[in-house]
């Protein structure tokens, strides 16, 4: 029988659990990421501060990122970090000190 625990002890992060921030898809055909789209990513990252518009953000991701025509989804997800800096990659960078990569 499974542990019962508490809302509150689900919100406190534990060792034990796995902590997957982006899983990617496997991918039949290899791809490659063009220089060039990372910096045009690059160029609109997501700070994380409360005056930025996160919505505006991501559609300007996913317009960029939908020039693509070949695995959008995957290429998405490794292509996504590179839209964040500061604030907003920080739970990244935490999340990492659990175990993710």
């Amino acid at each position: 029988m499974a542990e019962e625990r508490t809302v509150k002890e689900y919100a406190i992060p534990s060792s034990d659990e796995s902590y997957v921030v982006i899983v990617y898809p496997t991918v039949v055909a290899n791809f490659e990421i063009k220089s060039a789209l990372i910096y045009l990513v690059q160029q609109n990252q997501f700070f994380g501060s409360p005056i930025e518009d996160l919505n505006l953000h991501i559609s300007t991701f996913l317009r960029l990122s939908g020039t693509l025509k070949e695995n959008q989804e995957a290429v998405r997800l490794h292509l996504f970090p590179f839209s964040l800096r500061d604030r907003a990659s920080a739970g990244k960078s935490v999340l990492s000190l659990h175990g993710t990569k």
